[in-house]
């Protein structure tokens, strides 16, 4: 029983991490000027998308992230790459694409 708790991923952990980061990089997009100059380029609107990936191979590969469980959980994800956030810059901020 034990090692079939060990193989699980925890999906409360990496929720967490999407939540934490959603909130920390919105909350720098909208404080920015950066829909205001990506705006005057034309930029905006959907035009300009913003996203955060974990590179998992890294992650596997090297001790990269301190807390335990969410490195396990990380580690244990199929693929390359795992996208913690993305998001479309509009003028009032980063929103769901």
């Amino acid at each position: 029983m034990e090692q079939k708790l060990k193989a699980t991923i925890n999906l409360d952990s990496l929720t967490q991490l999407k939540k934490e980061v959603d909130n920390e990089f919105g909350n720098a997009i909208s404080h920015s000027n950066l829909g205001k100059f990506f705006g005057s380029k034309g930029l905006i609107d959907g035009a300009l998308k913003v996203k955060v990936v974990l590179d998992l191979n890294k992650i596997r590969e090297e001790n990269v992230i301190v807390d335990e469980e969410l490195r396990e959980s990380l580690e244990k994800m199929p693929g390359t790459e795992f996208i913690i956030m993305d998001c479309c810059l509009t003028p009032n901020g980063c929103v769901q694409c």
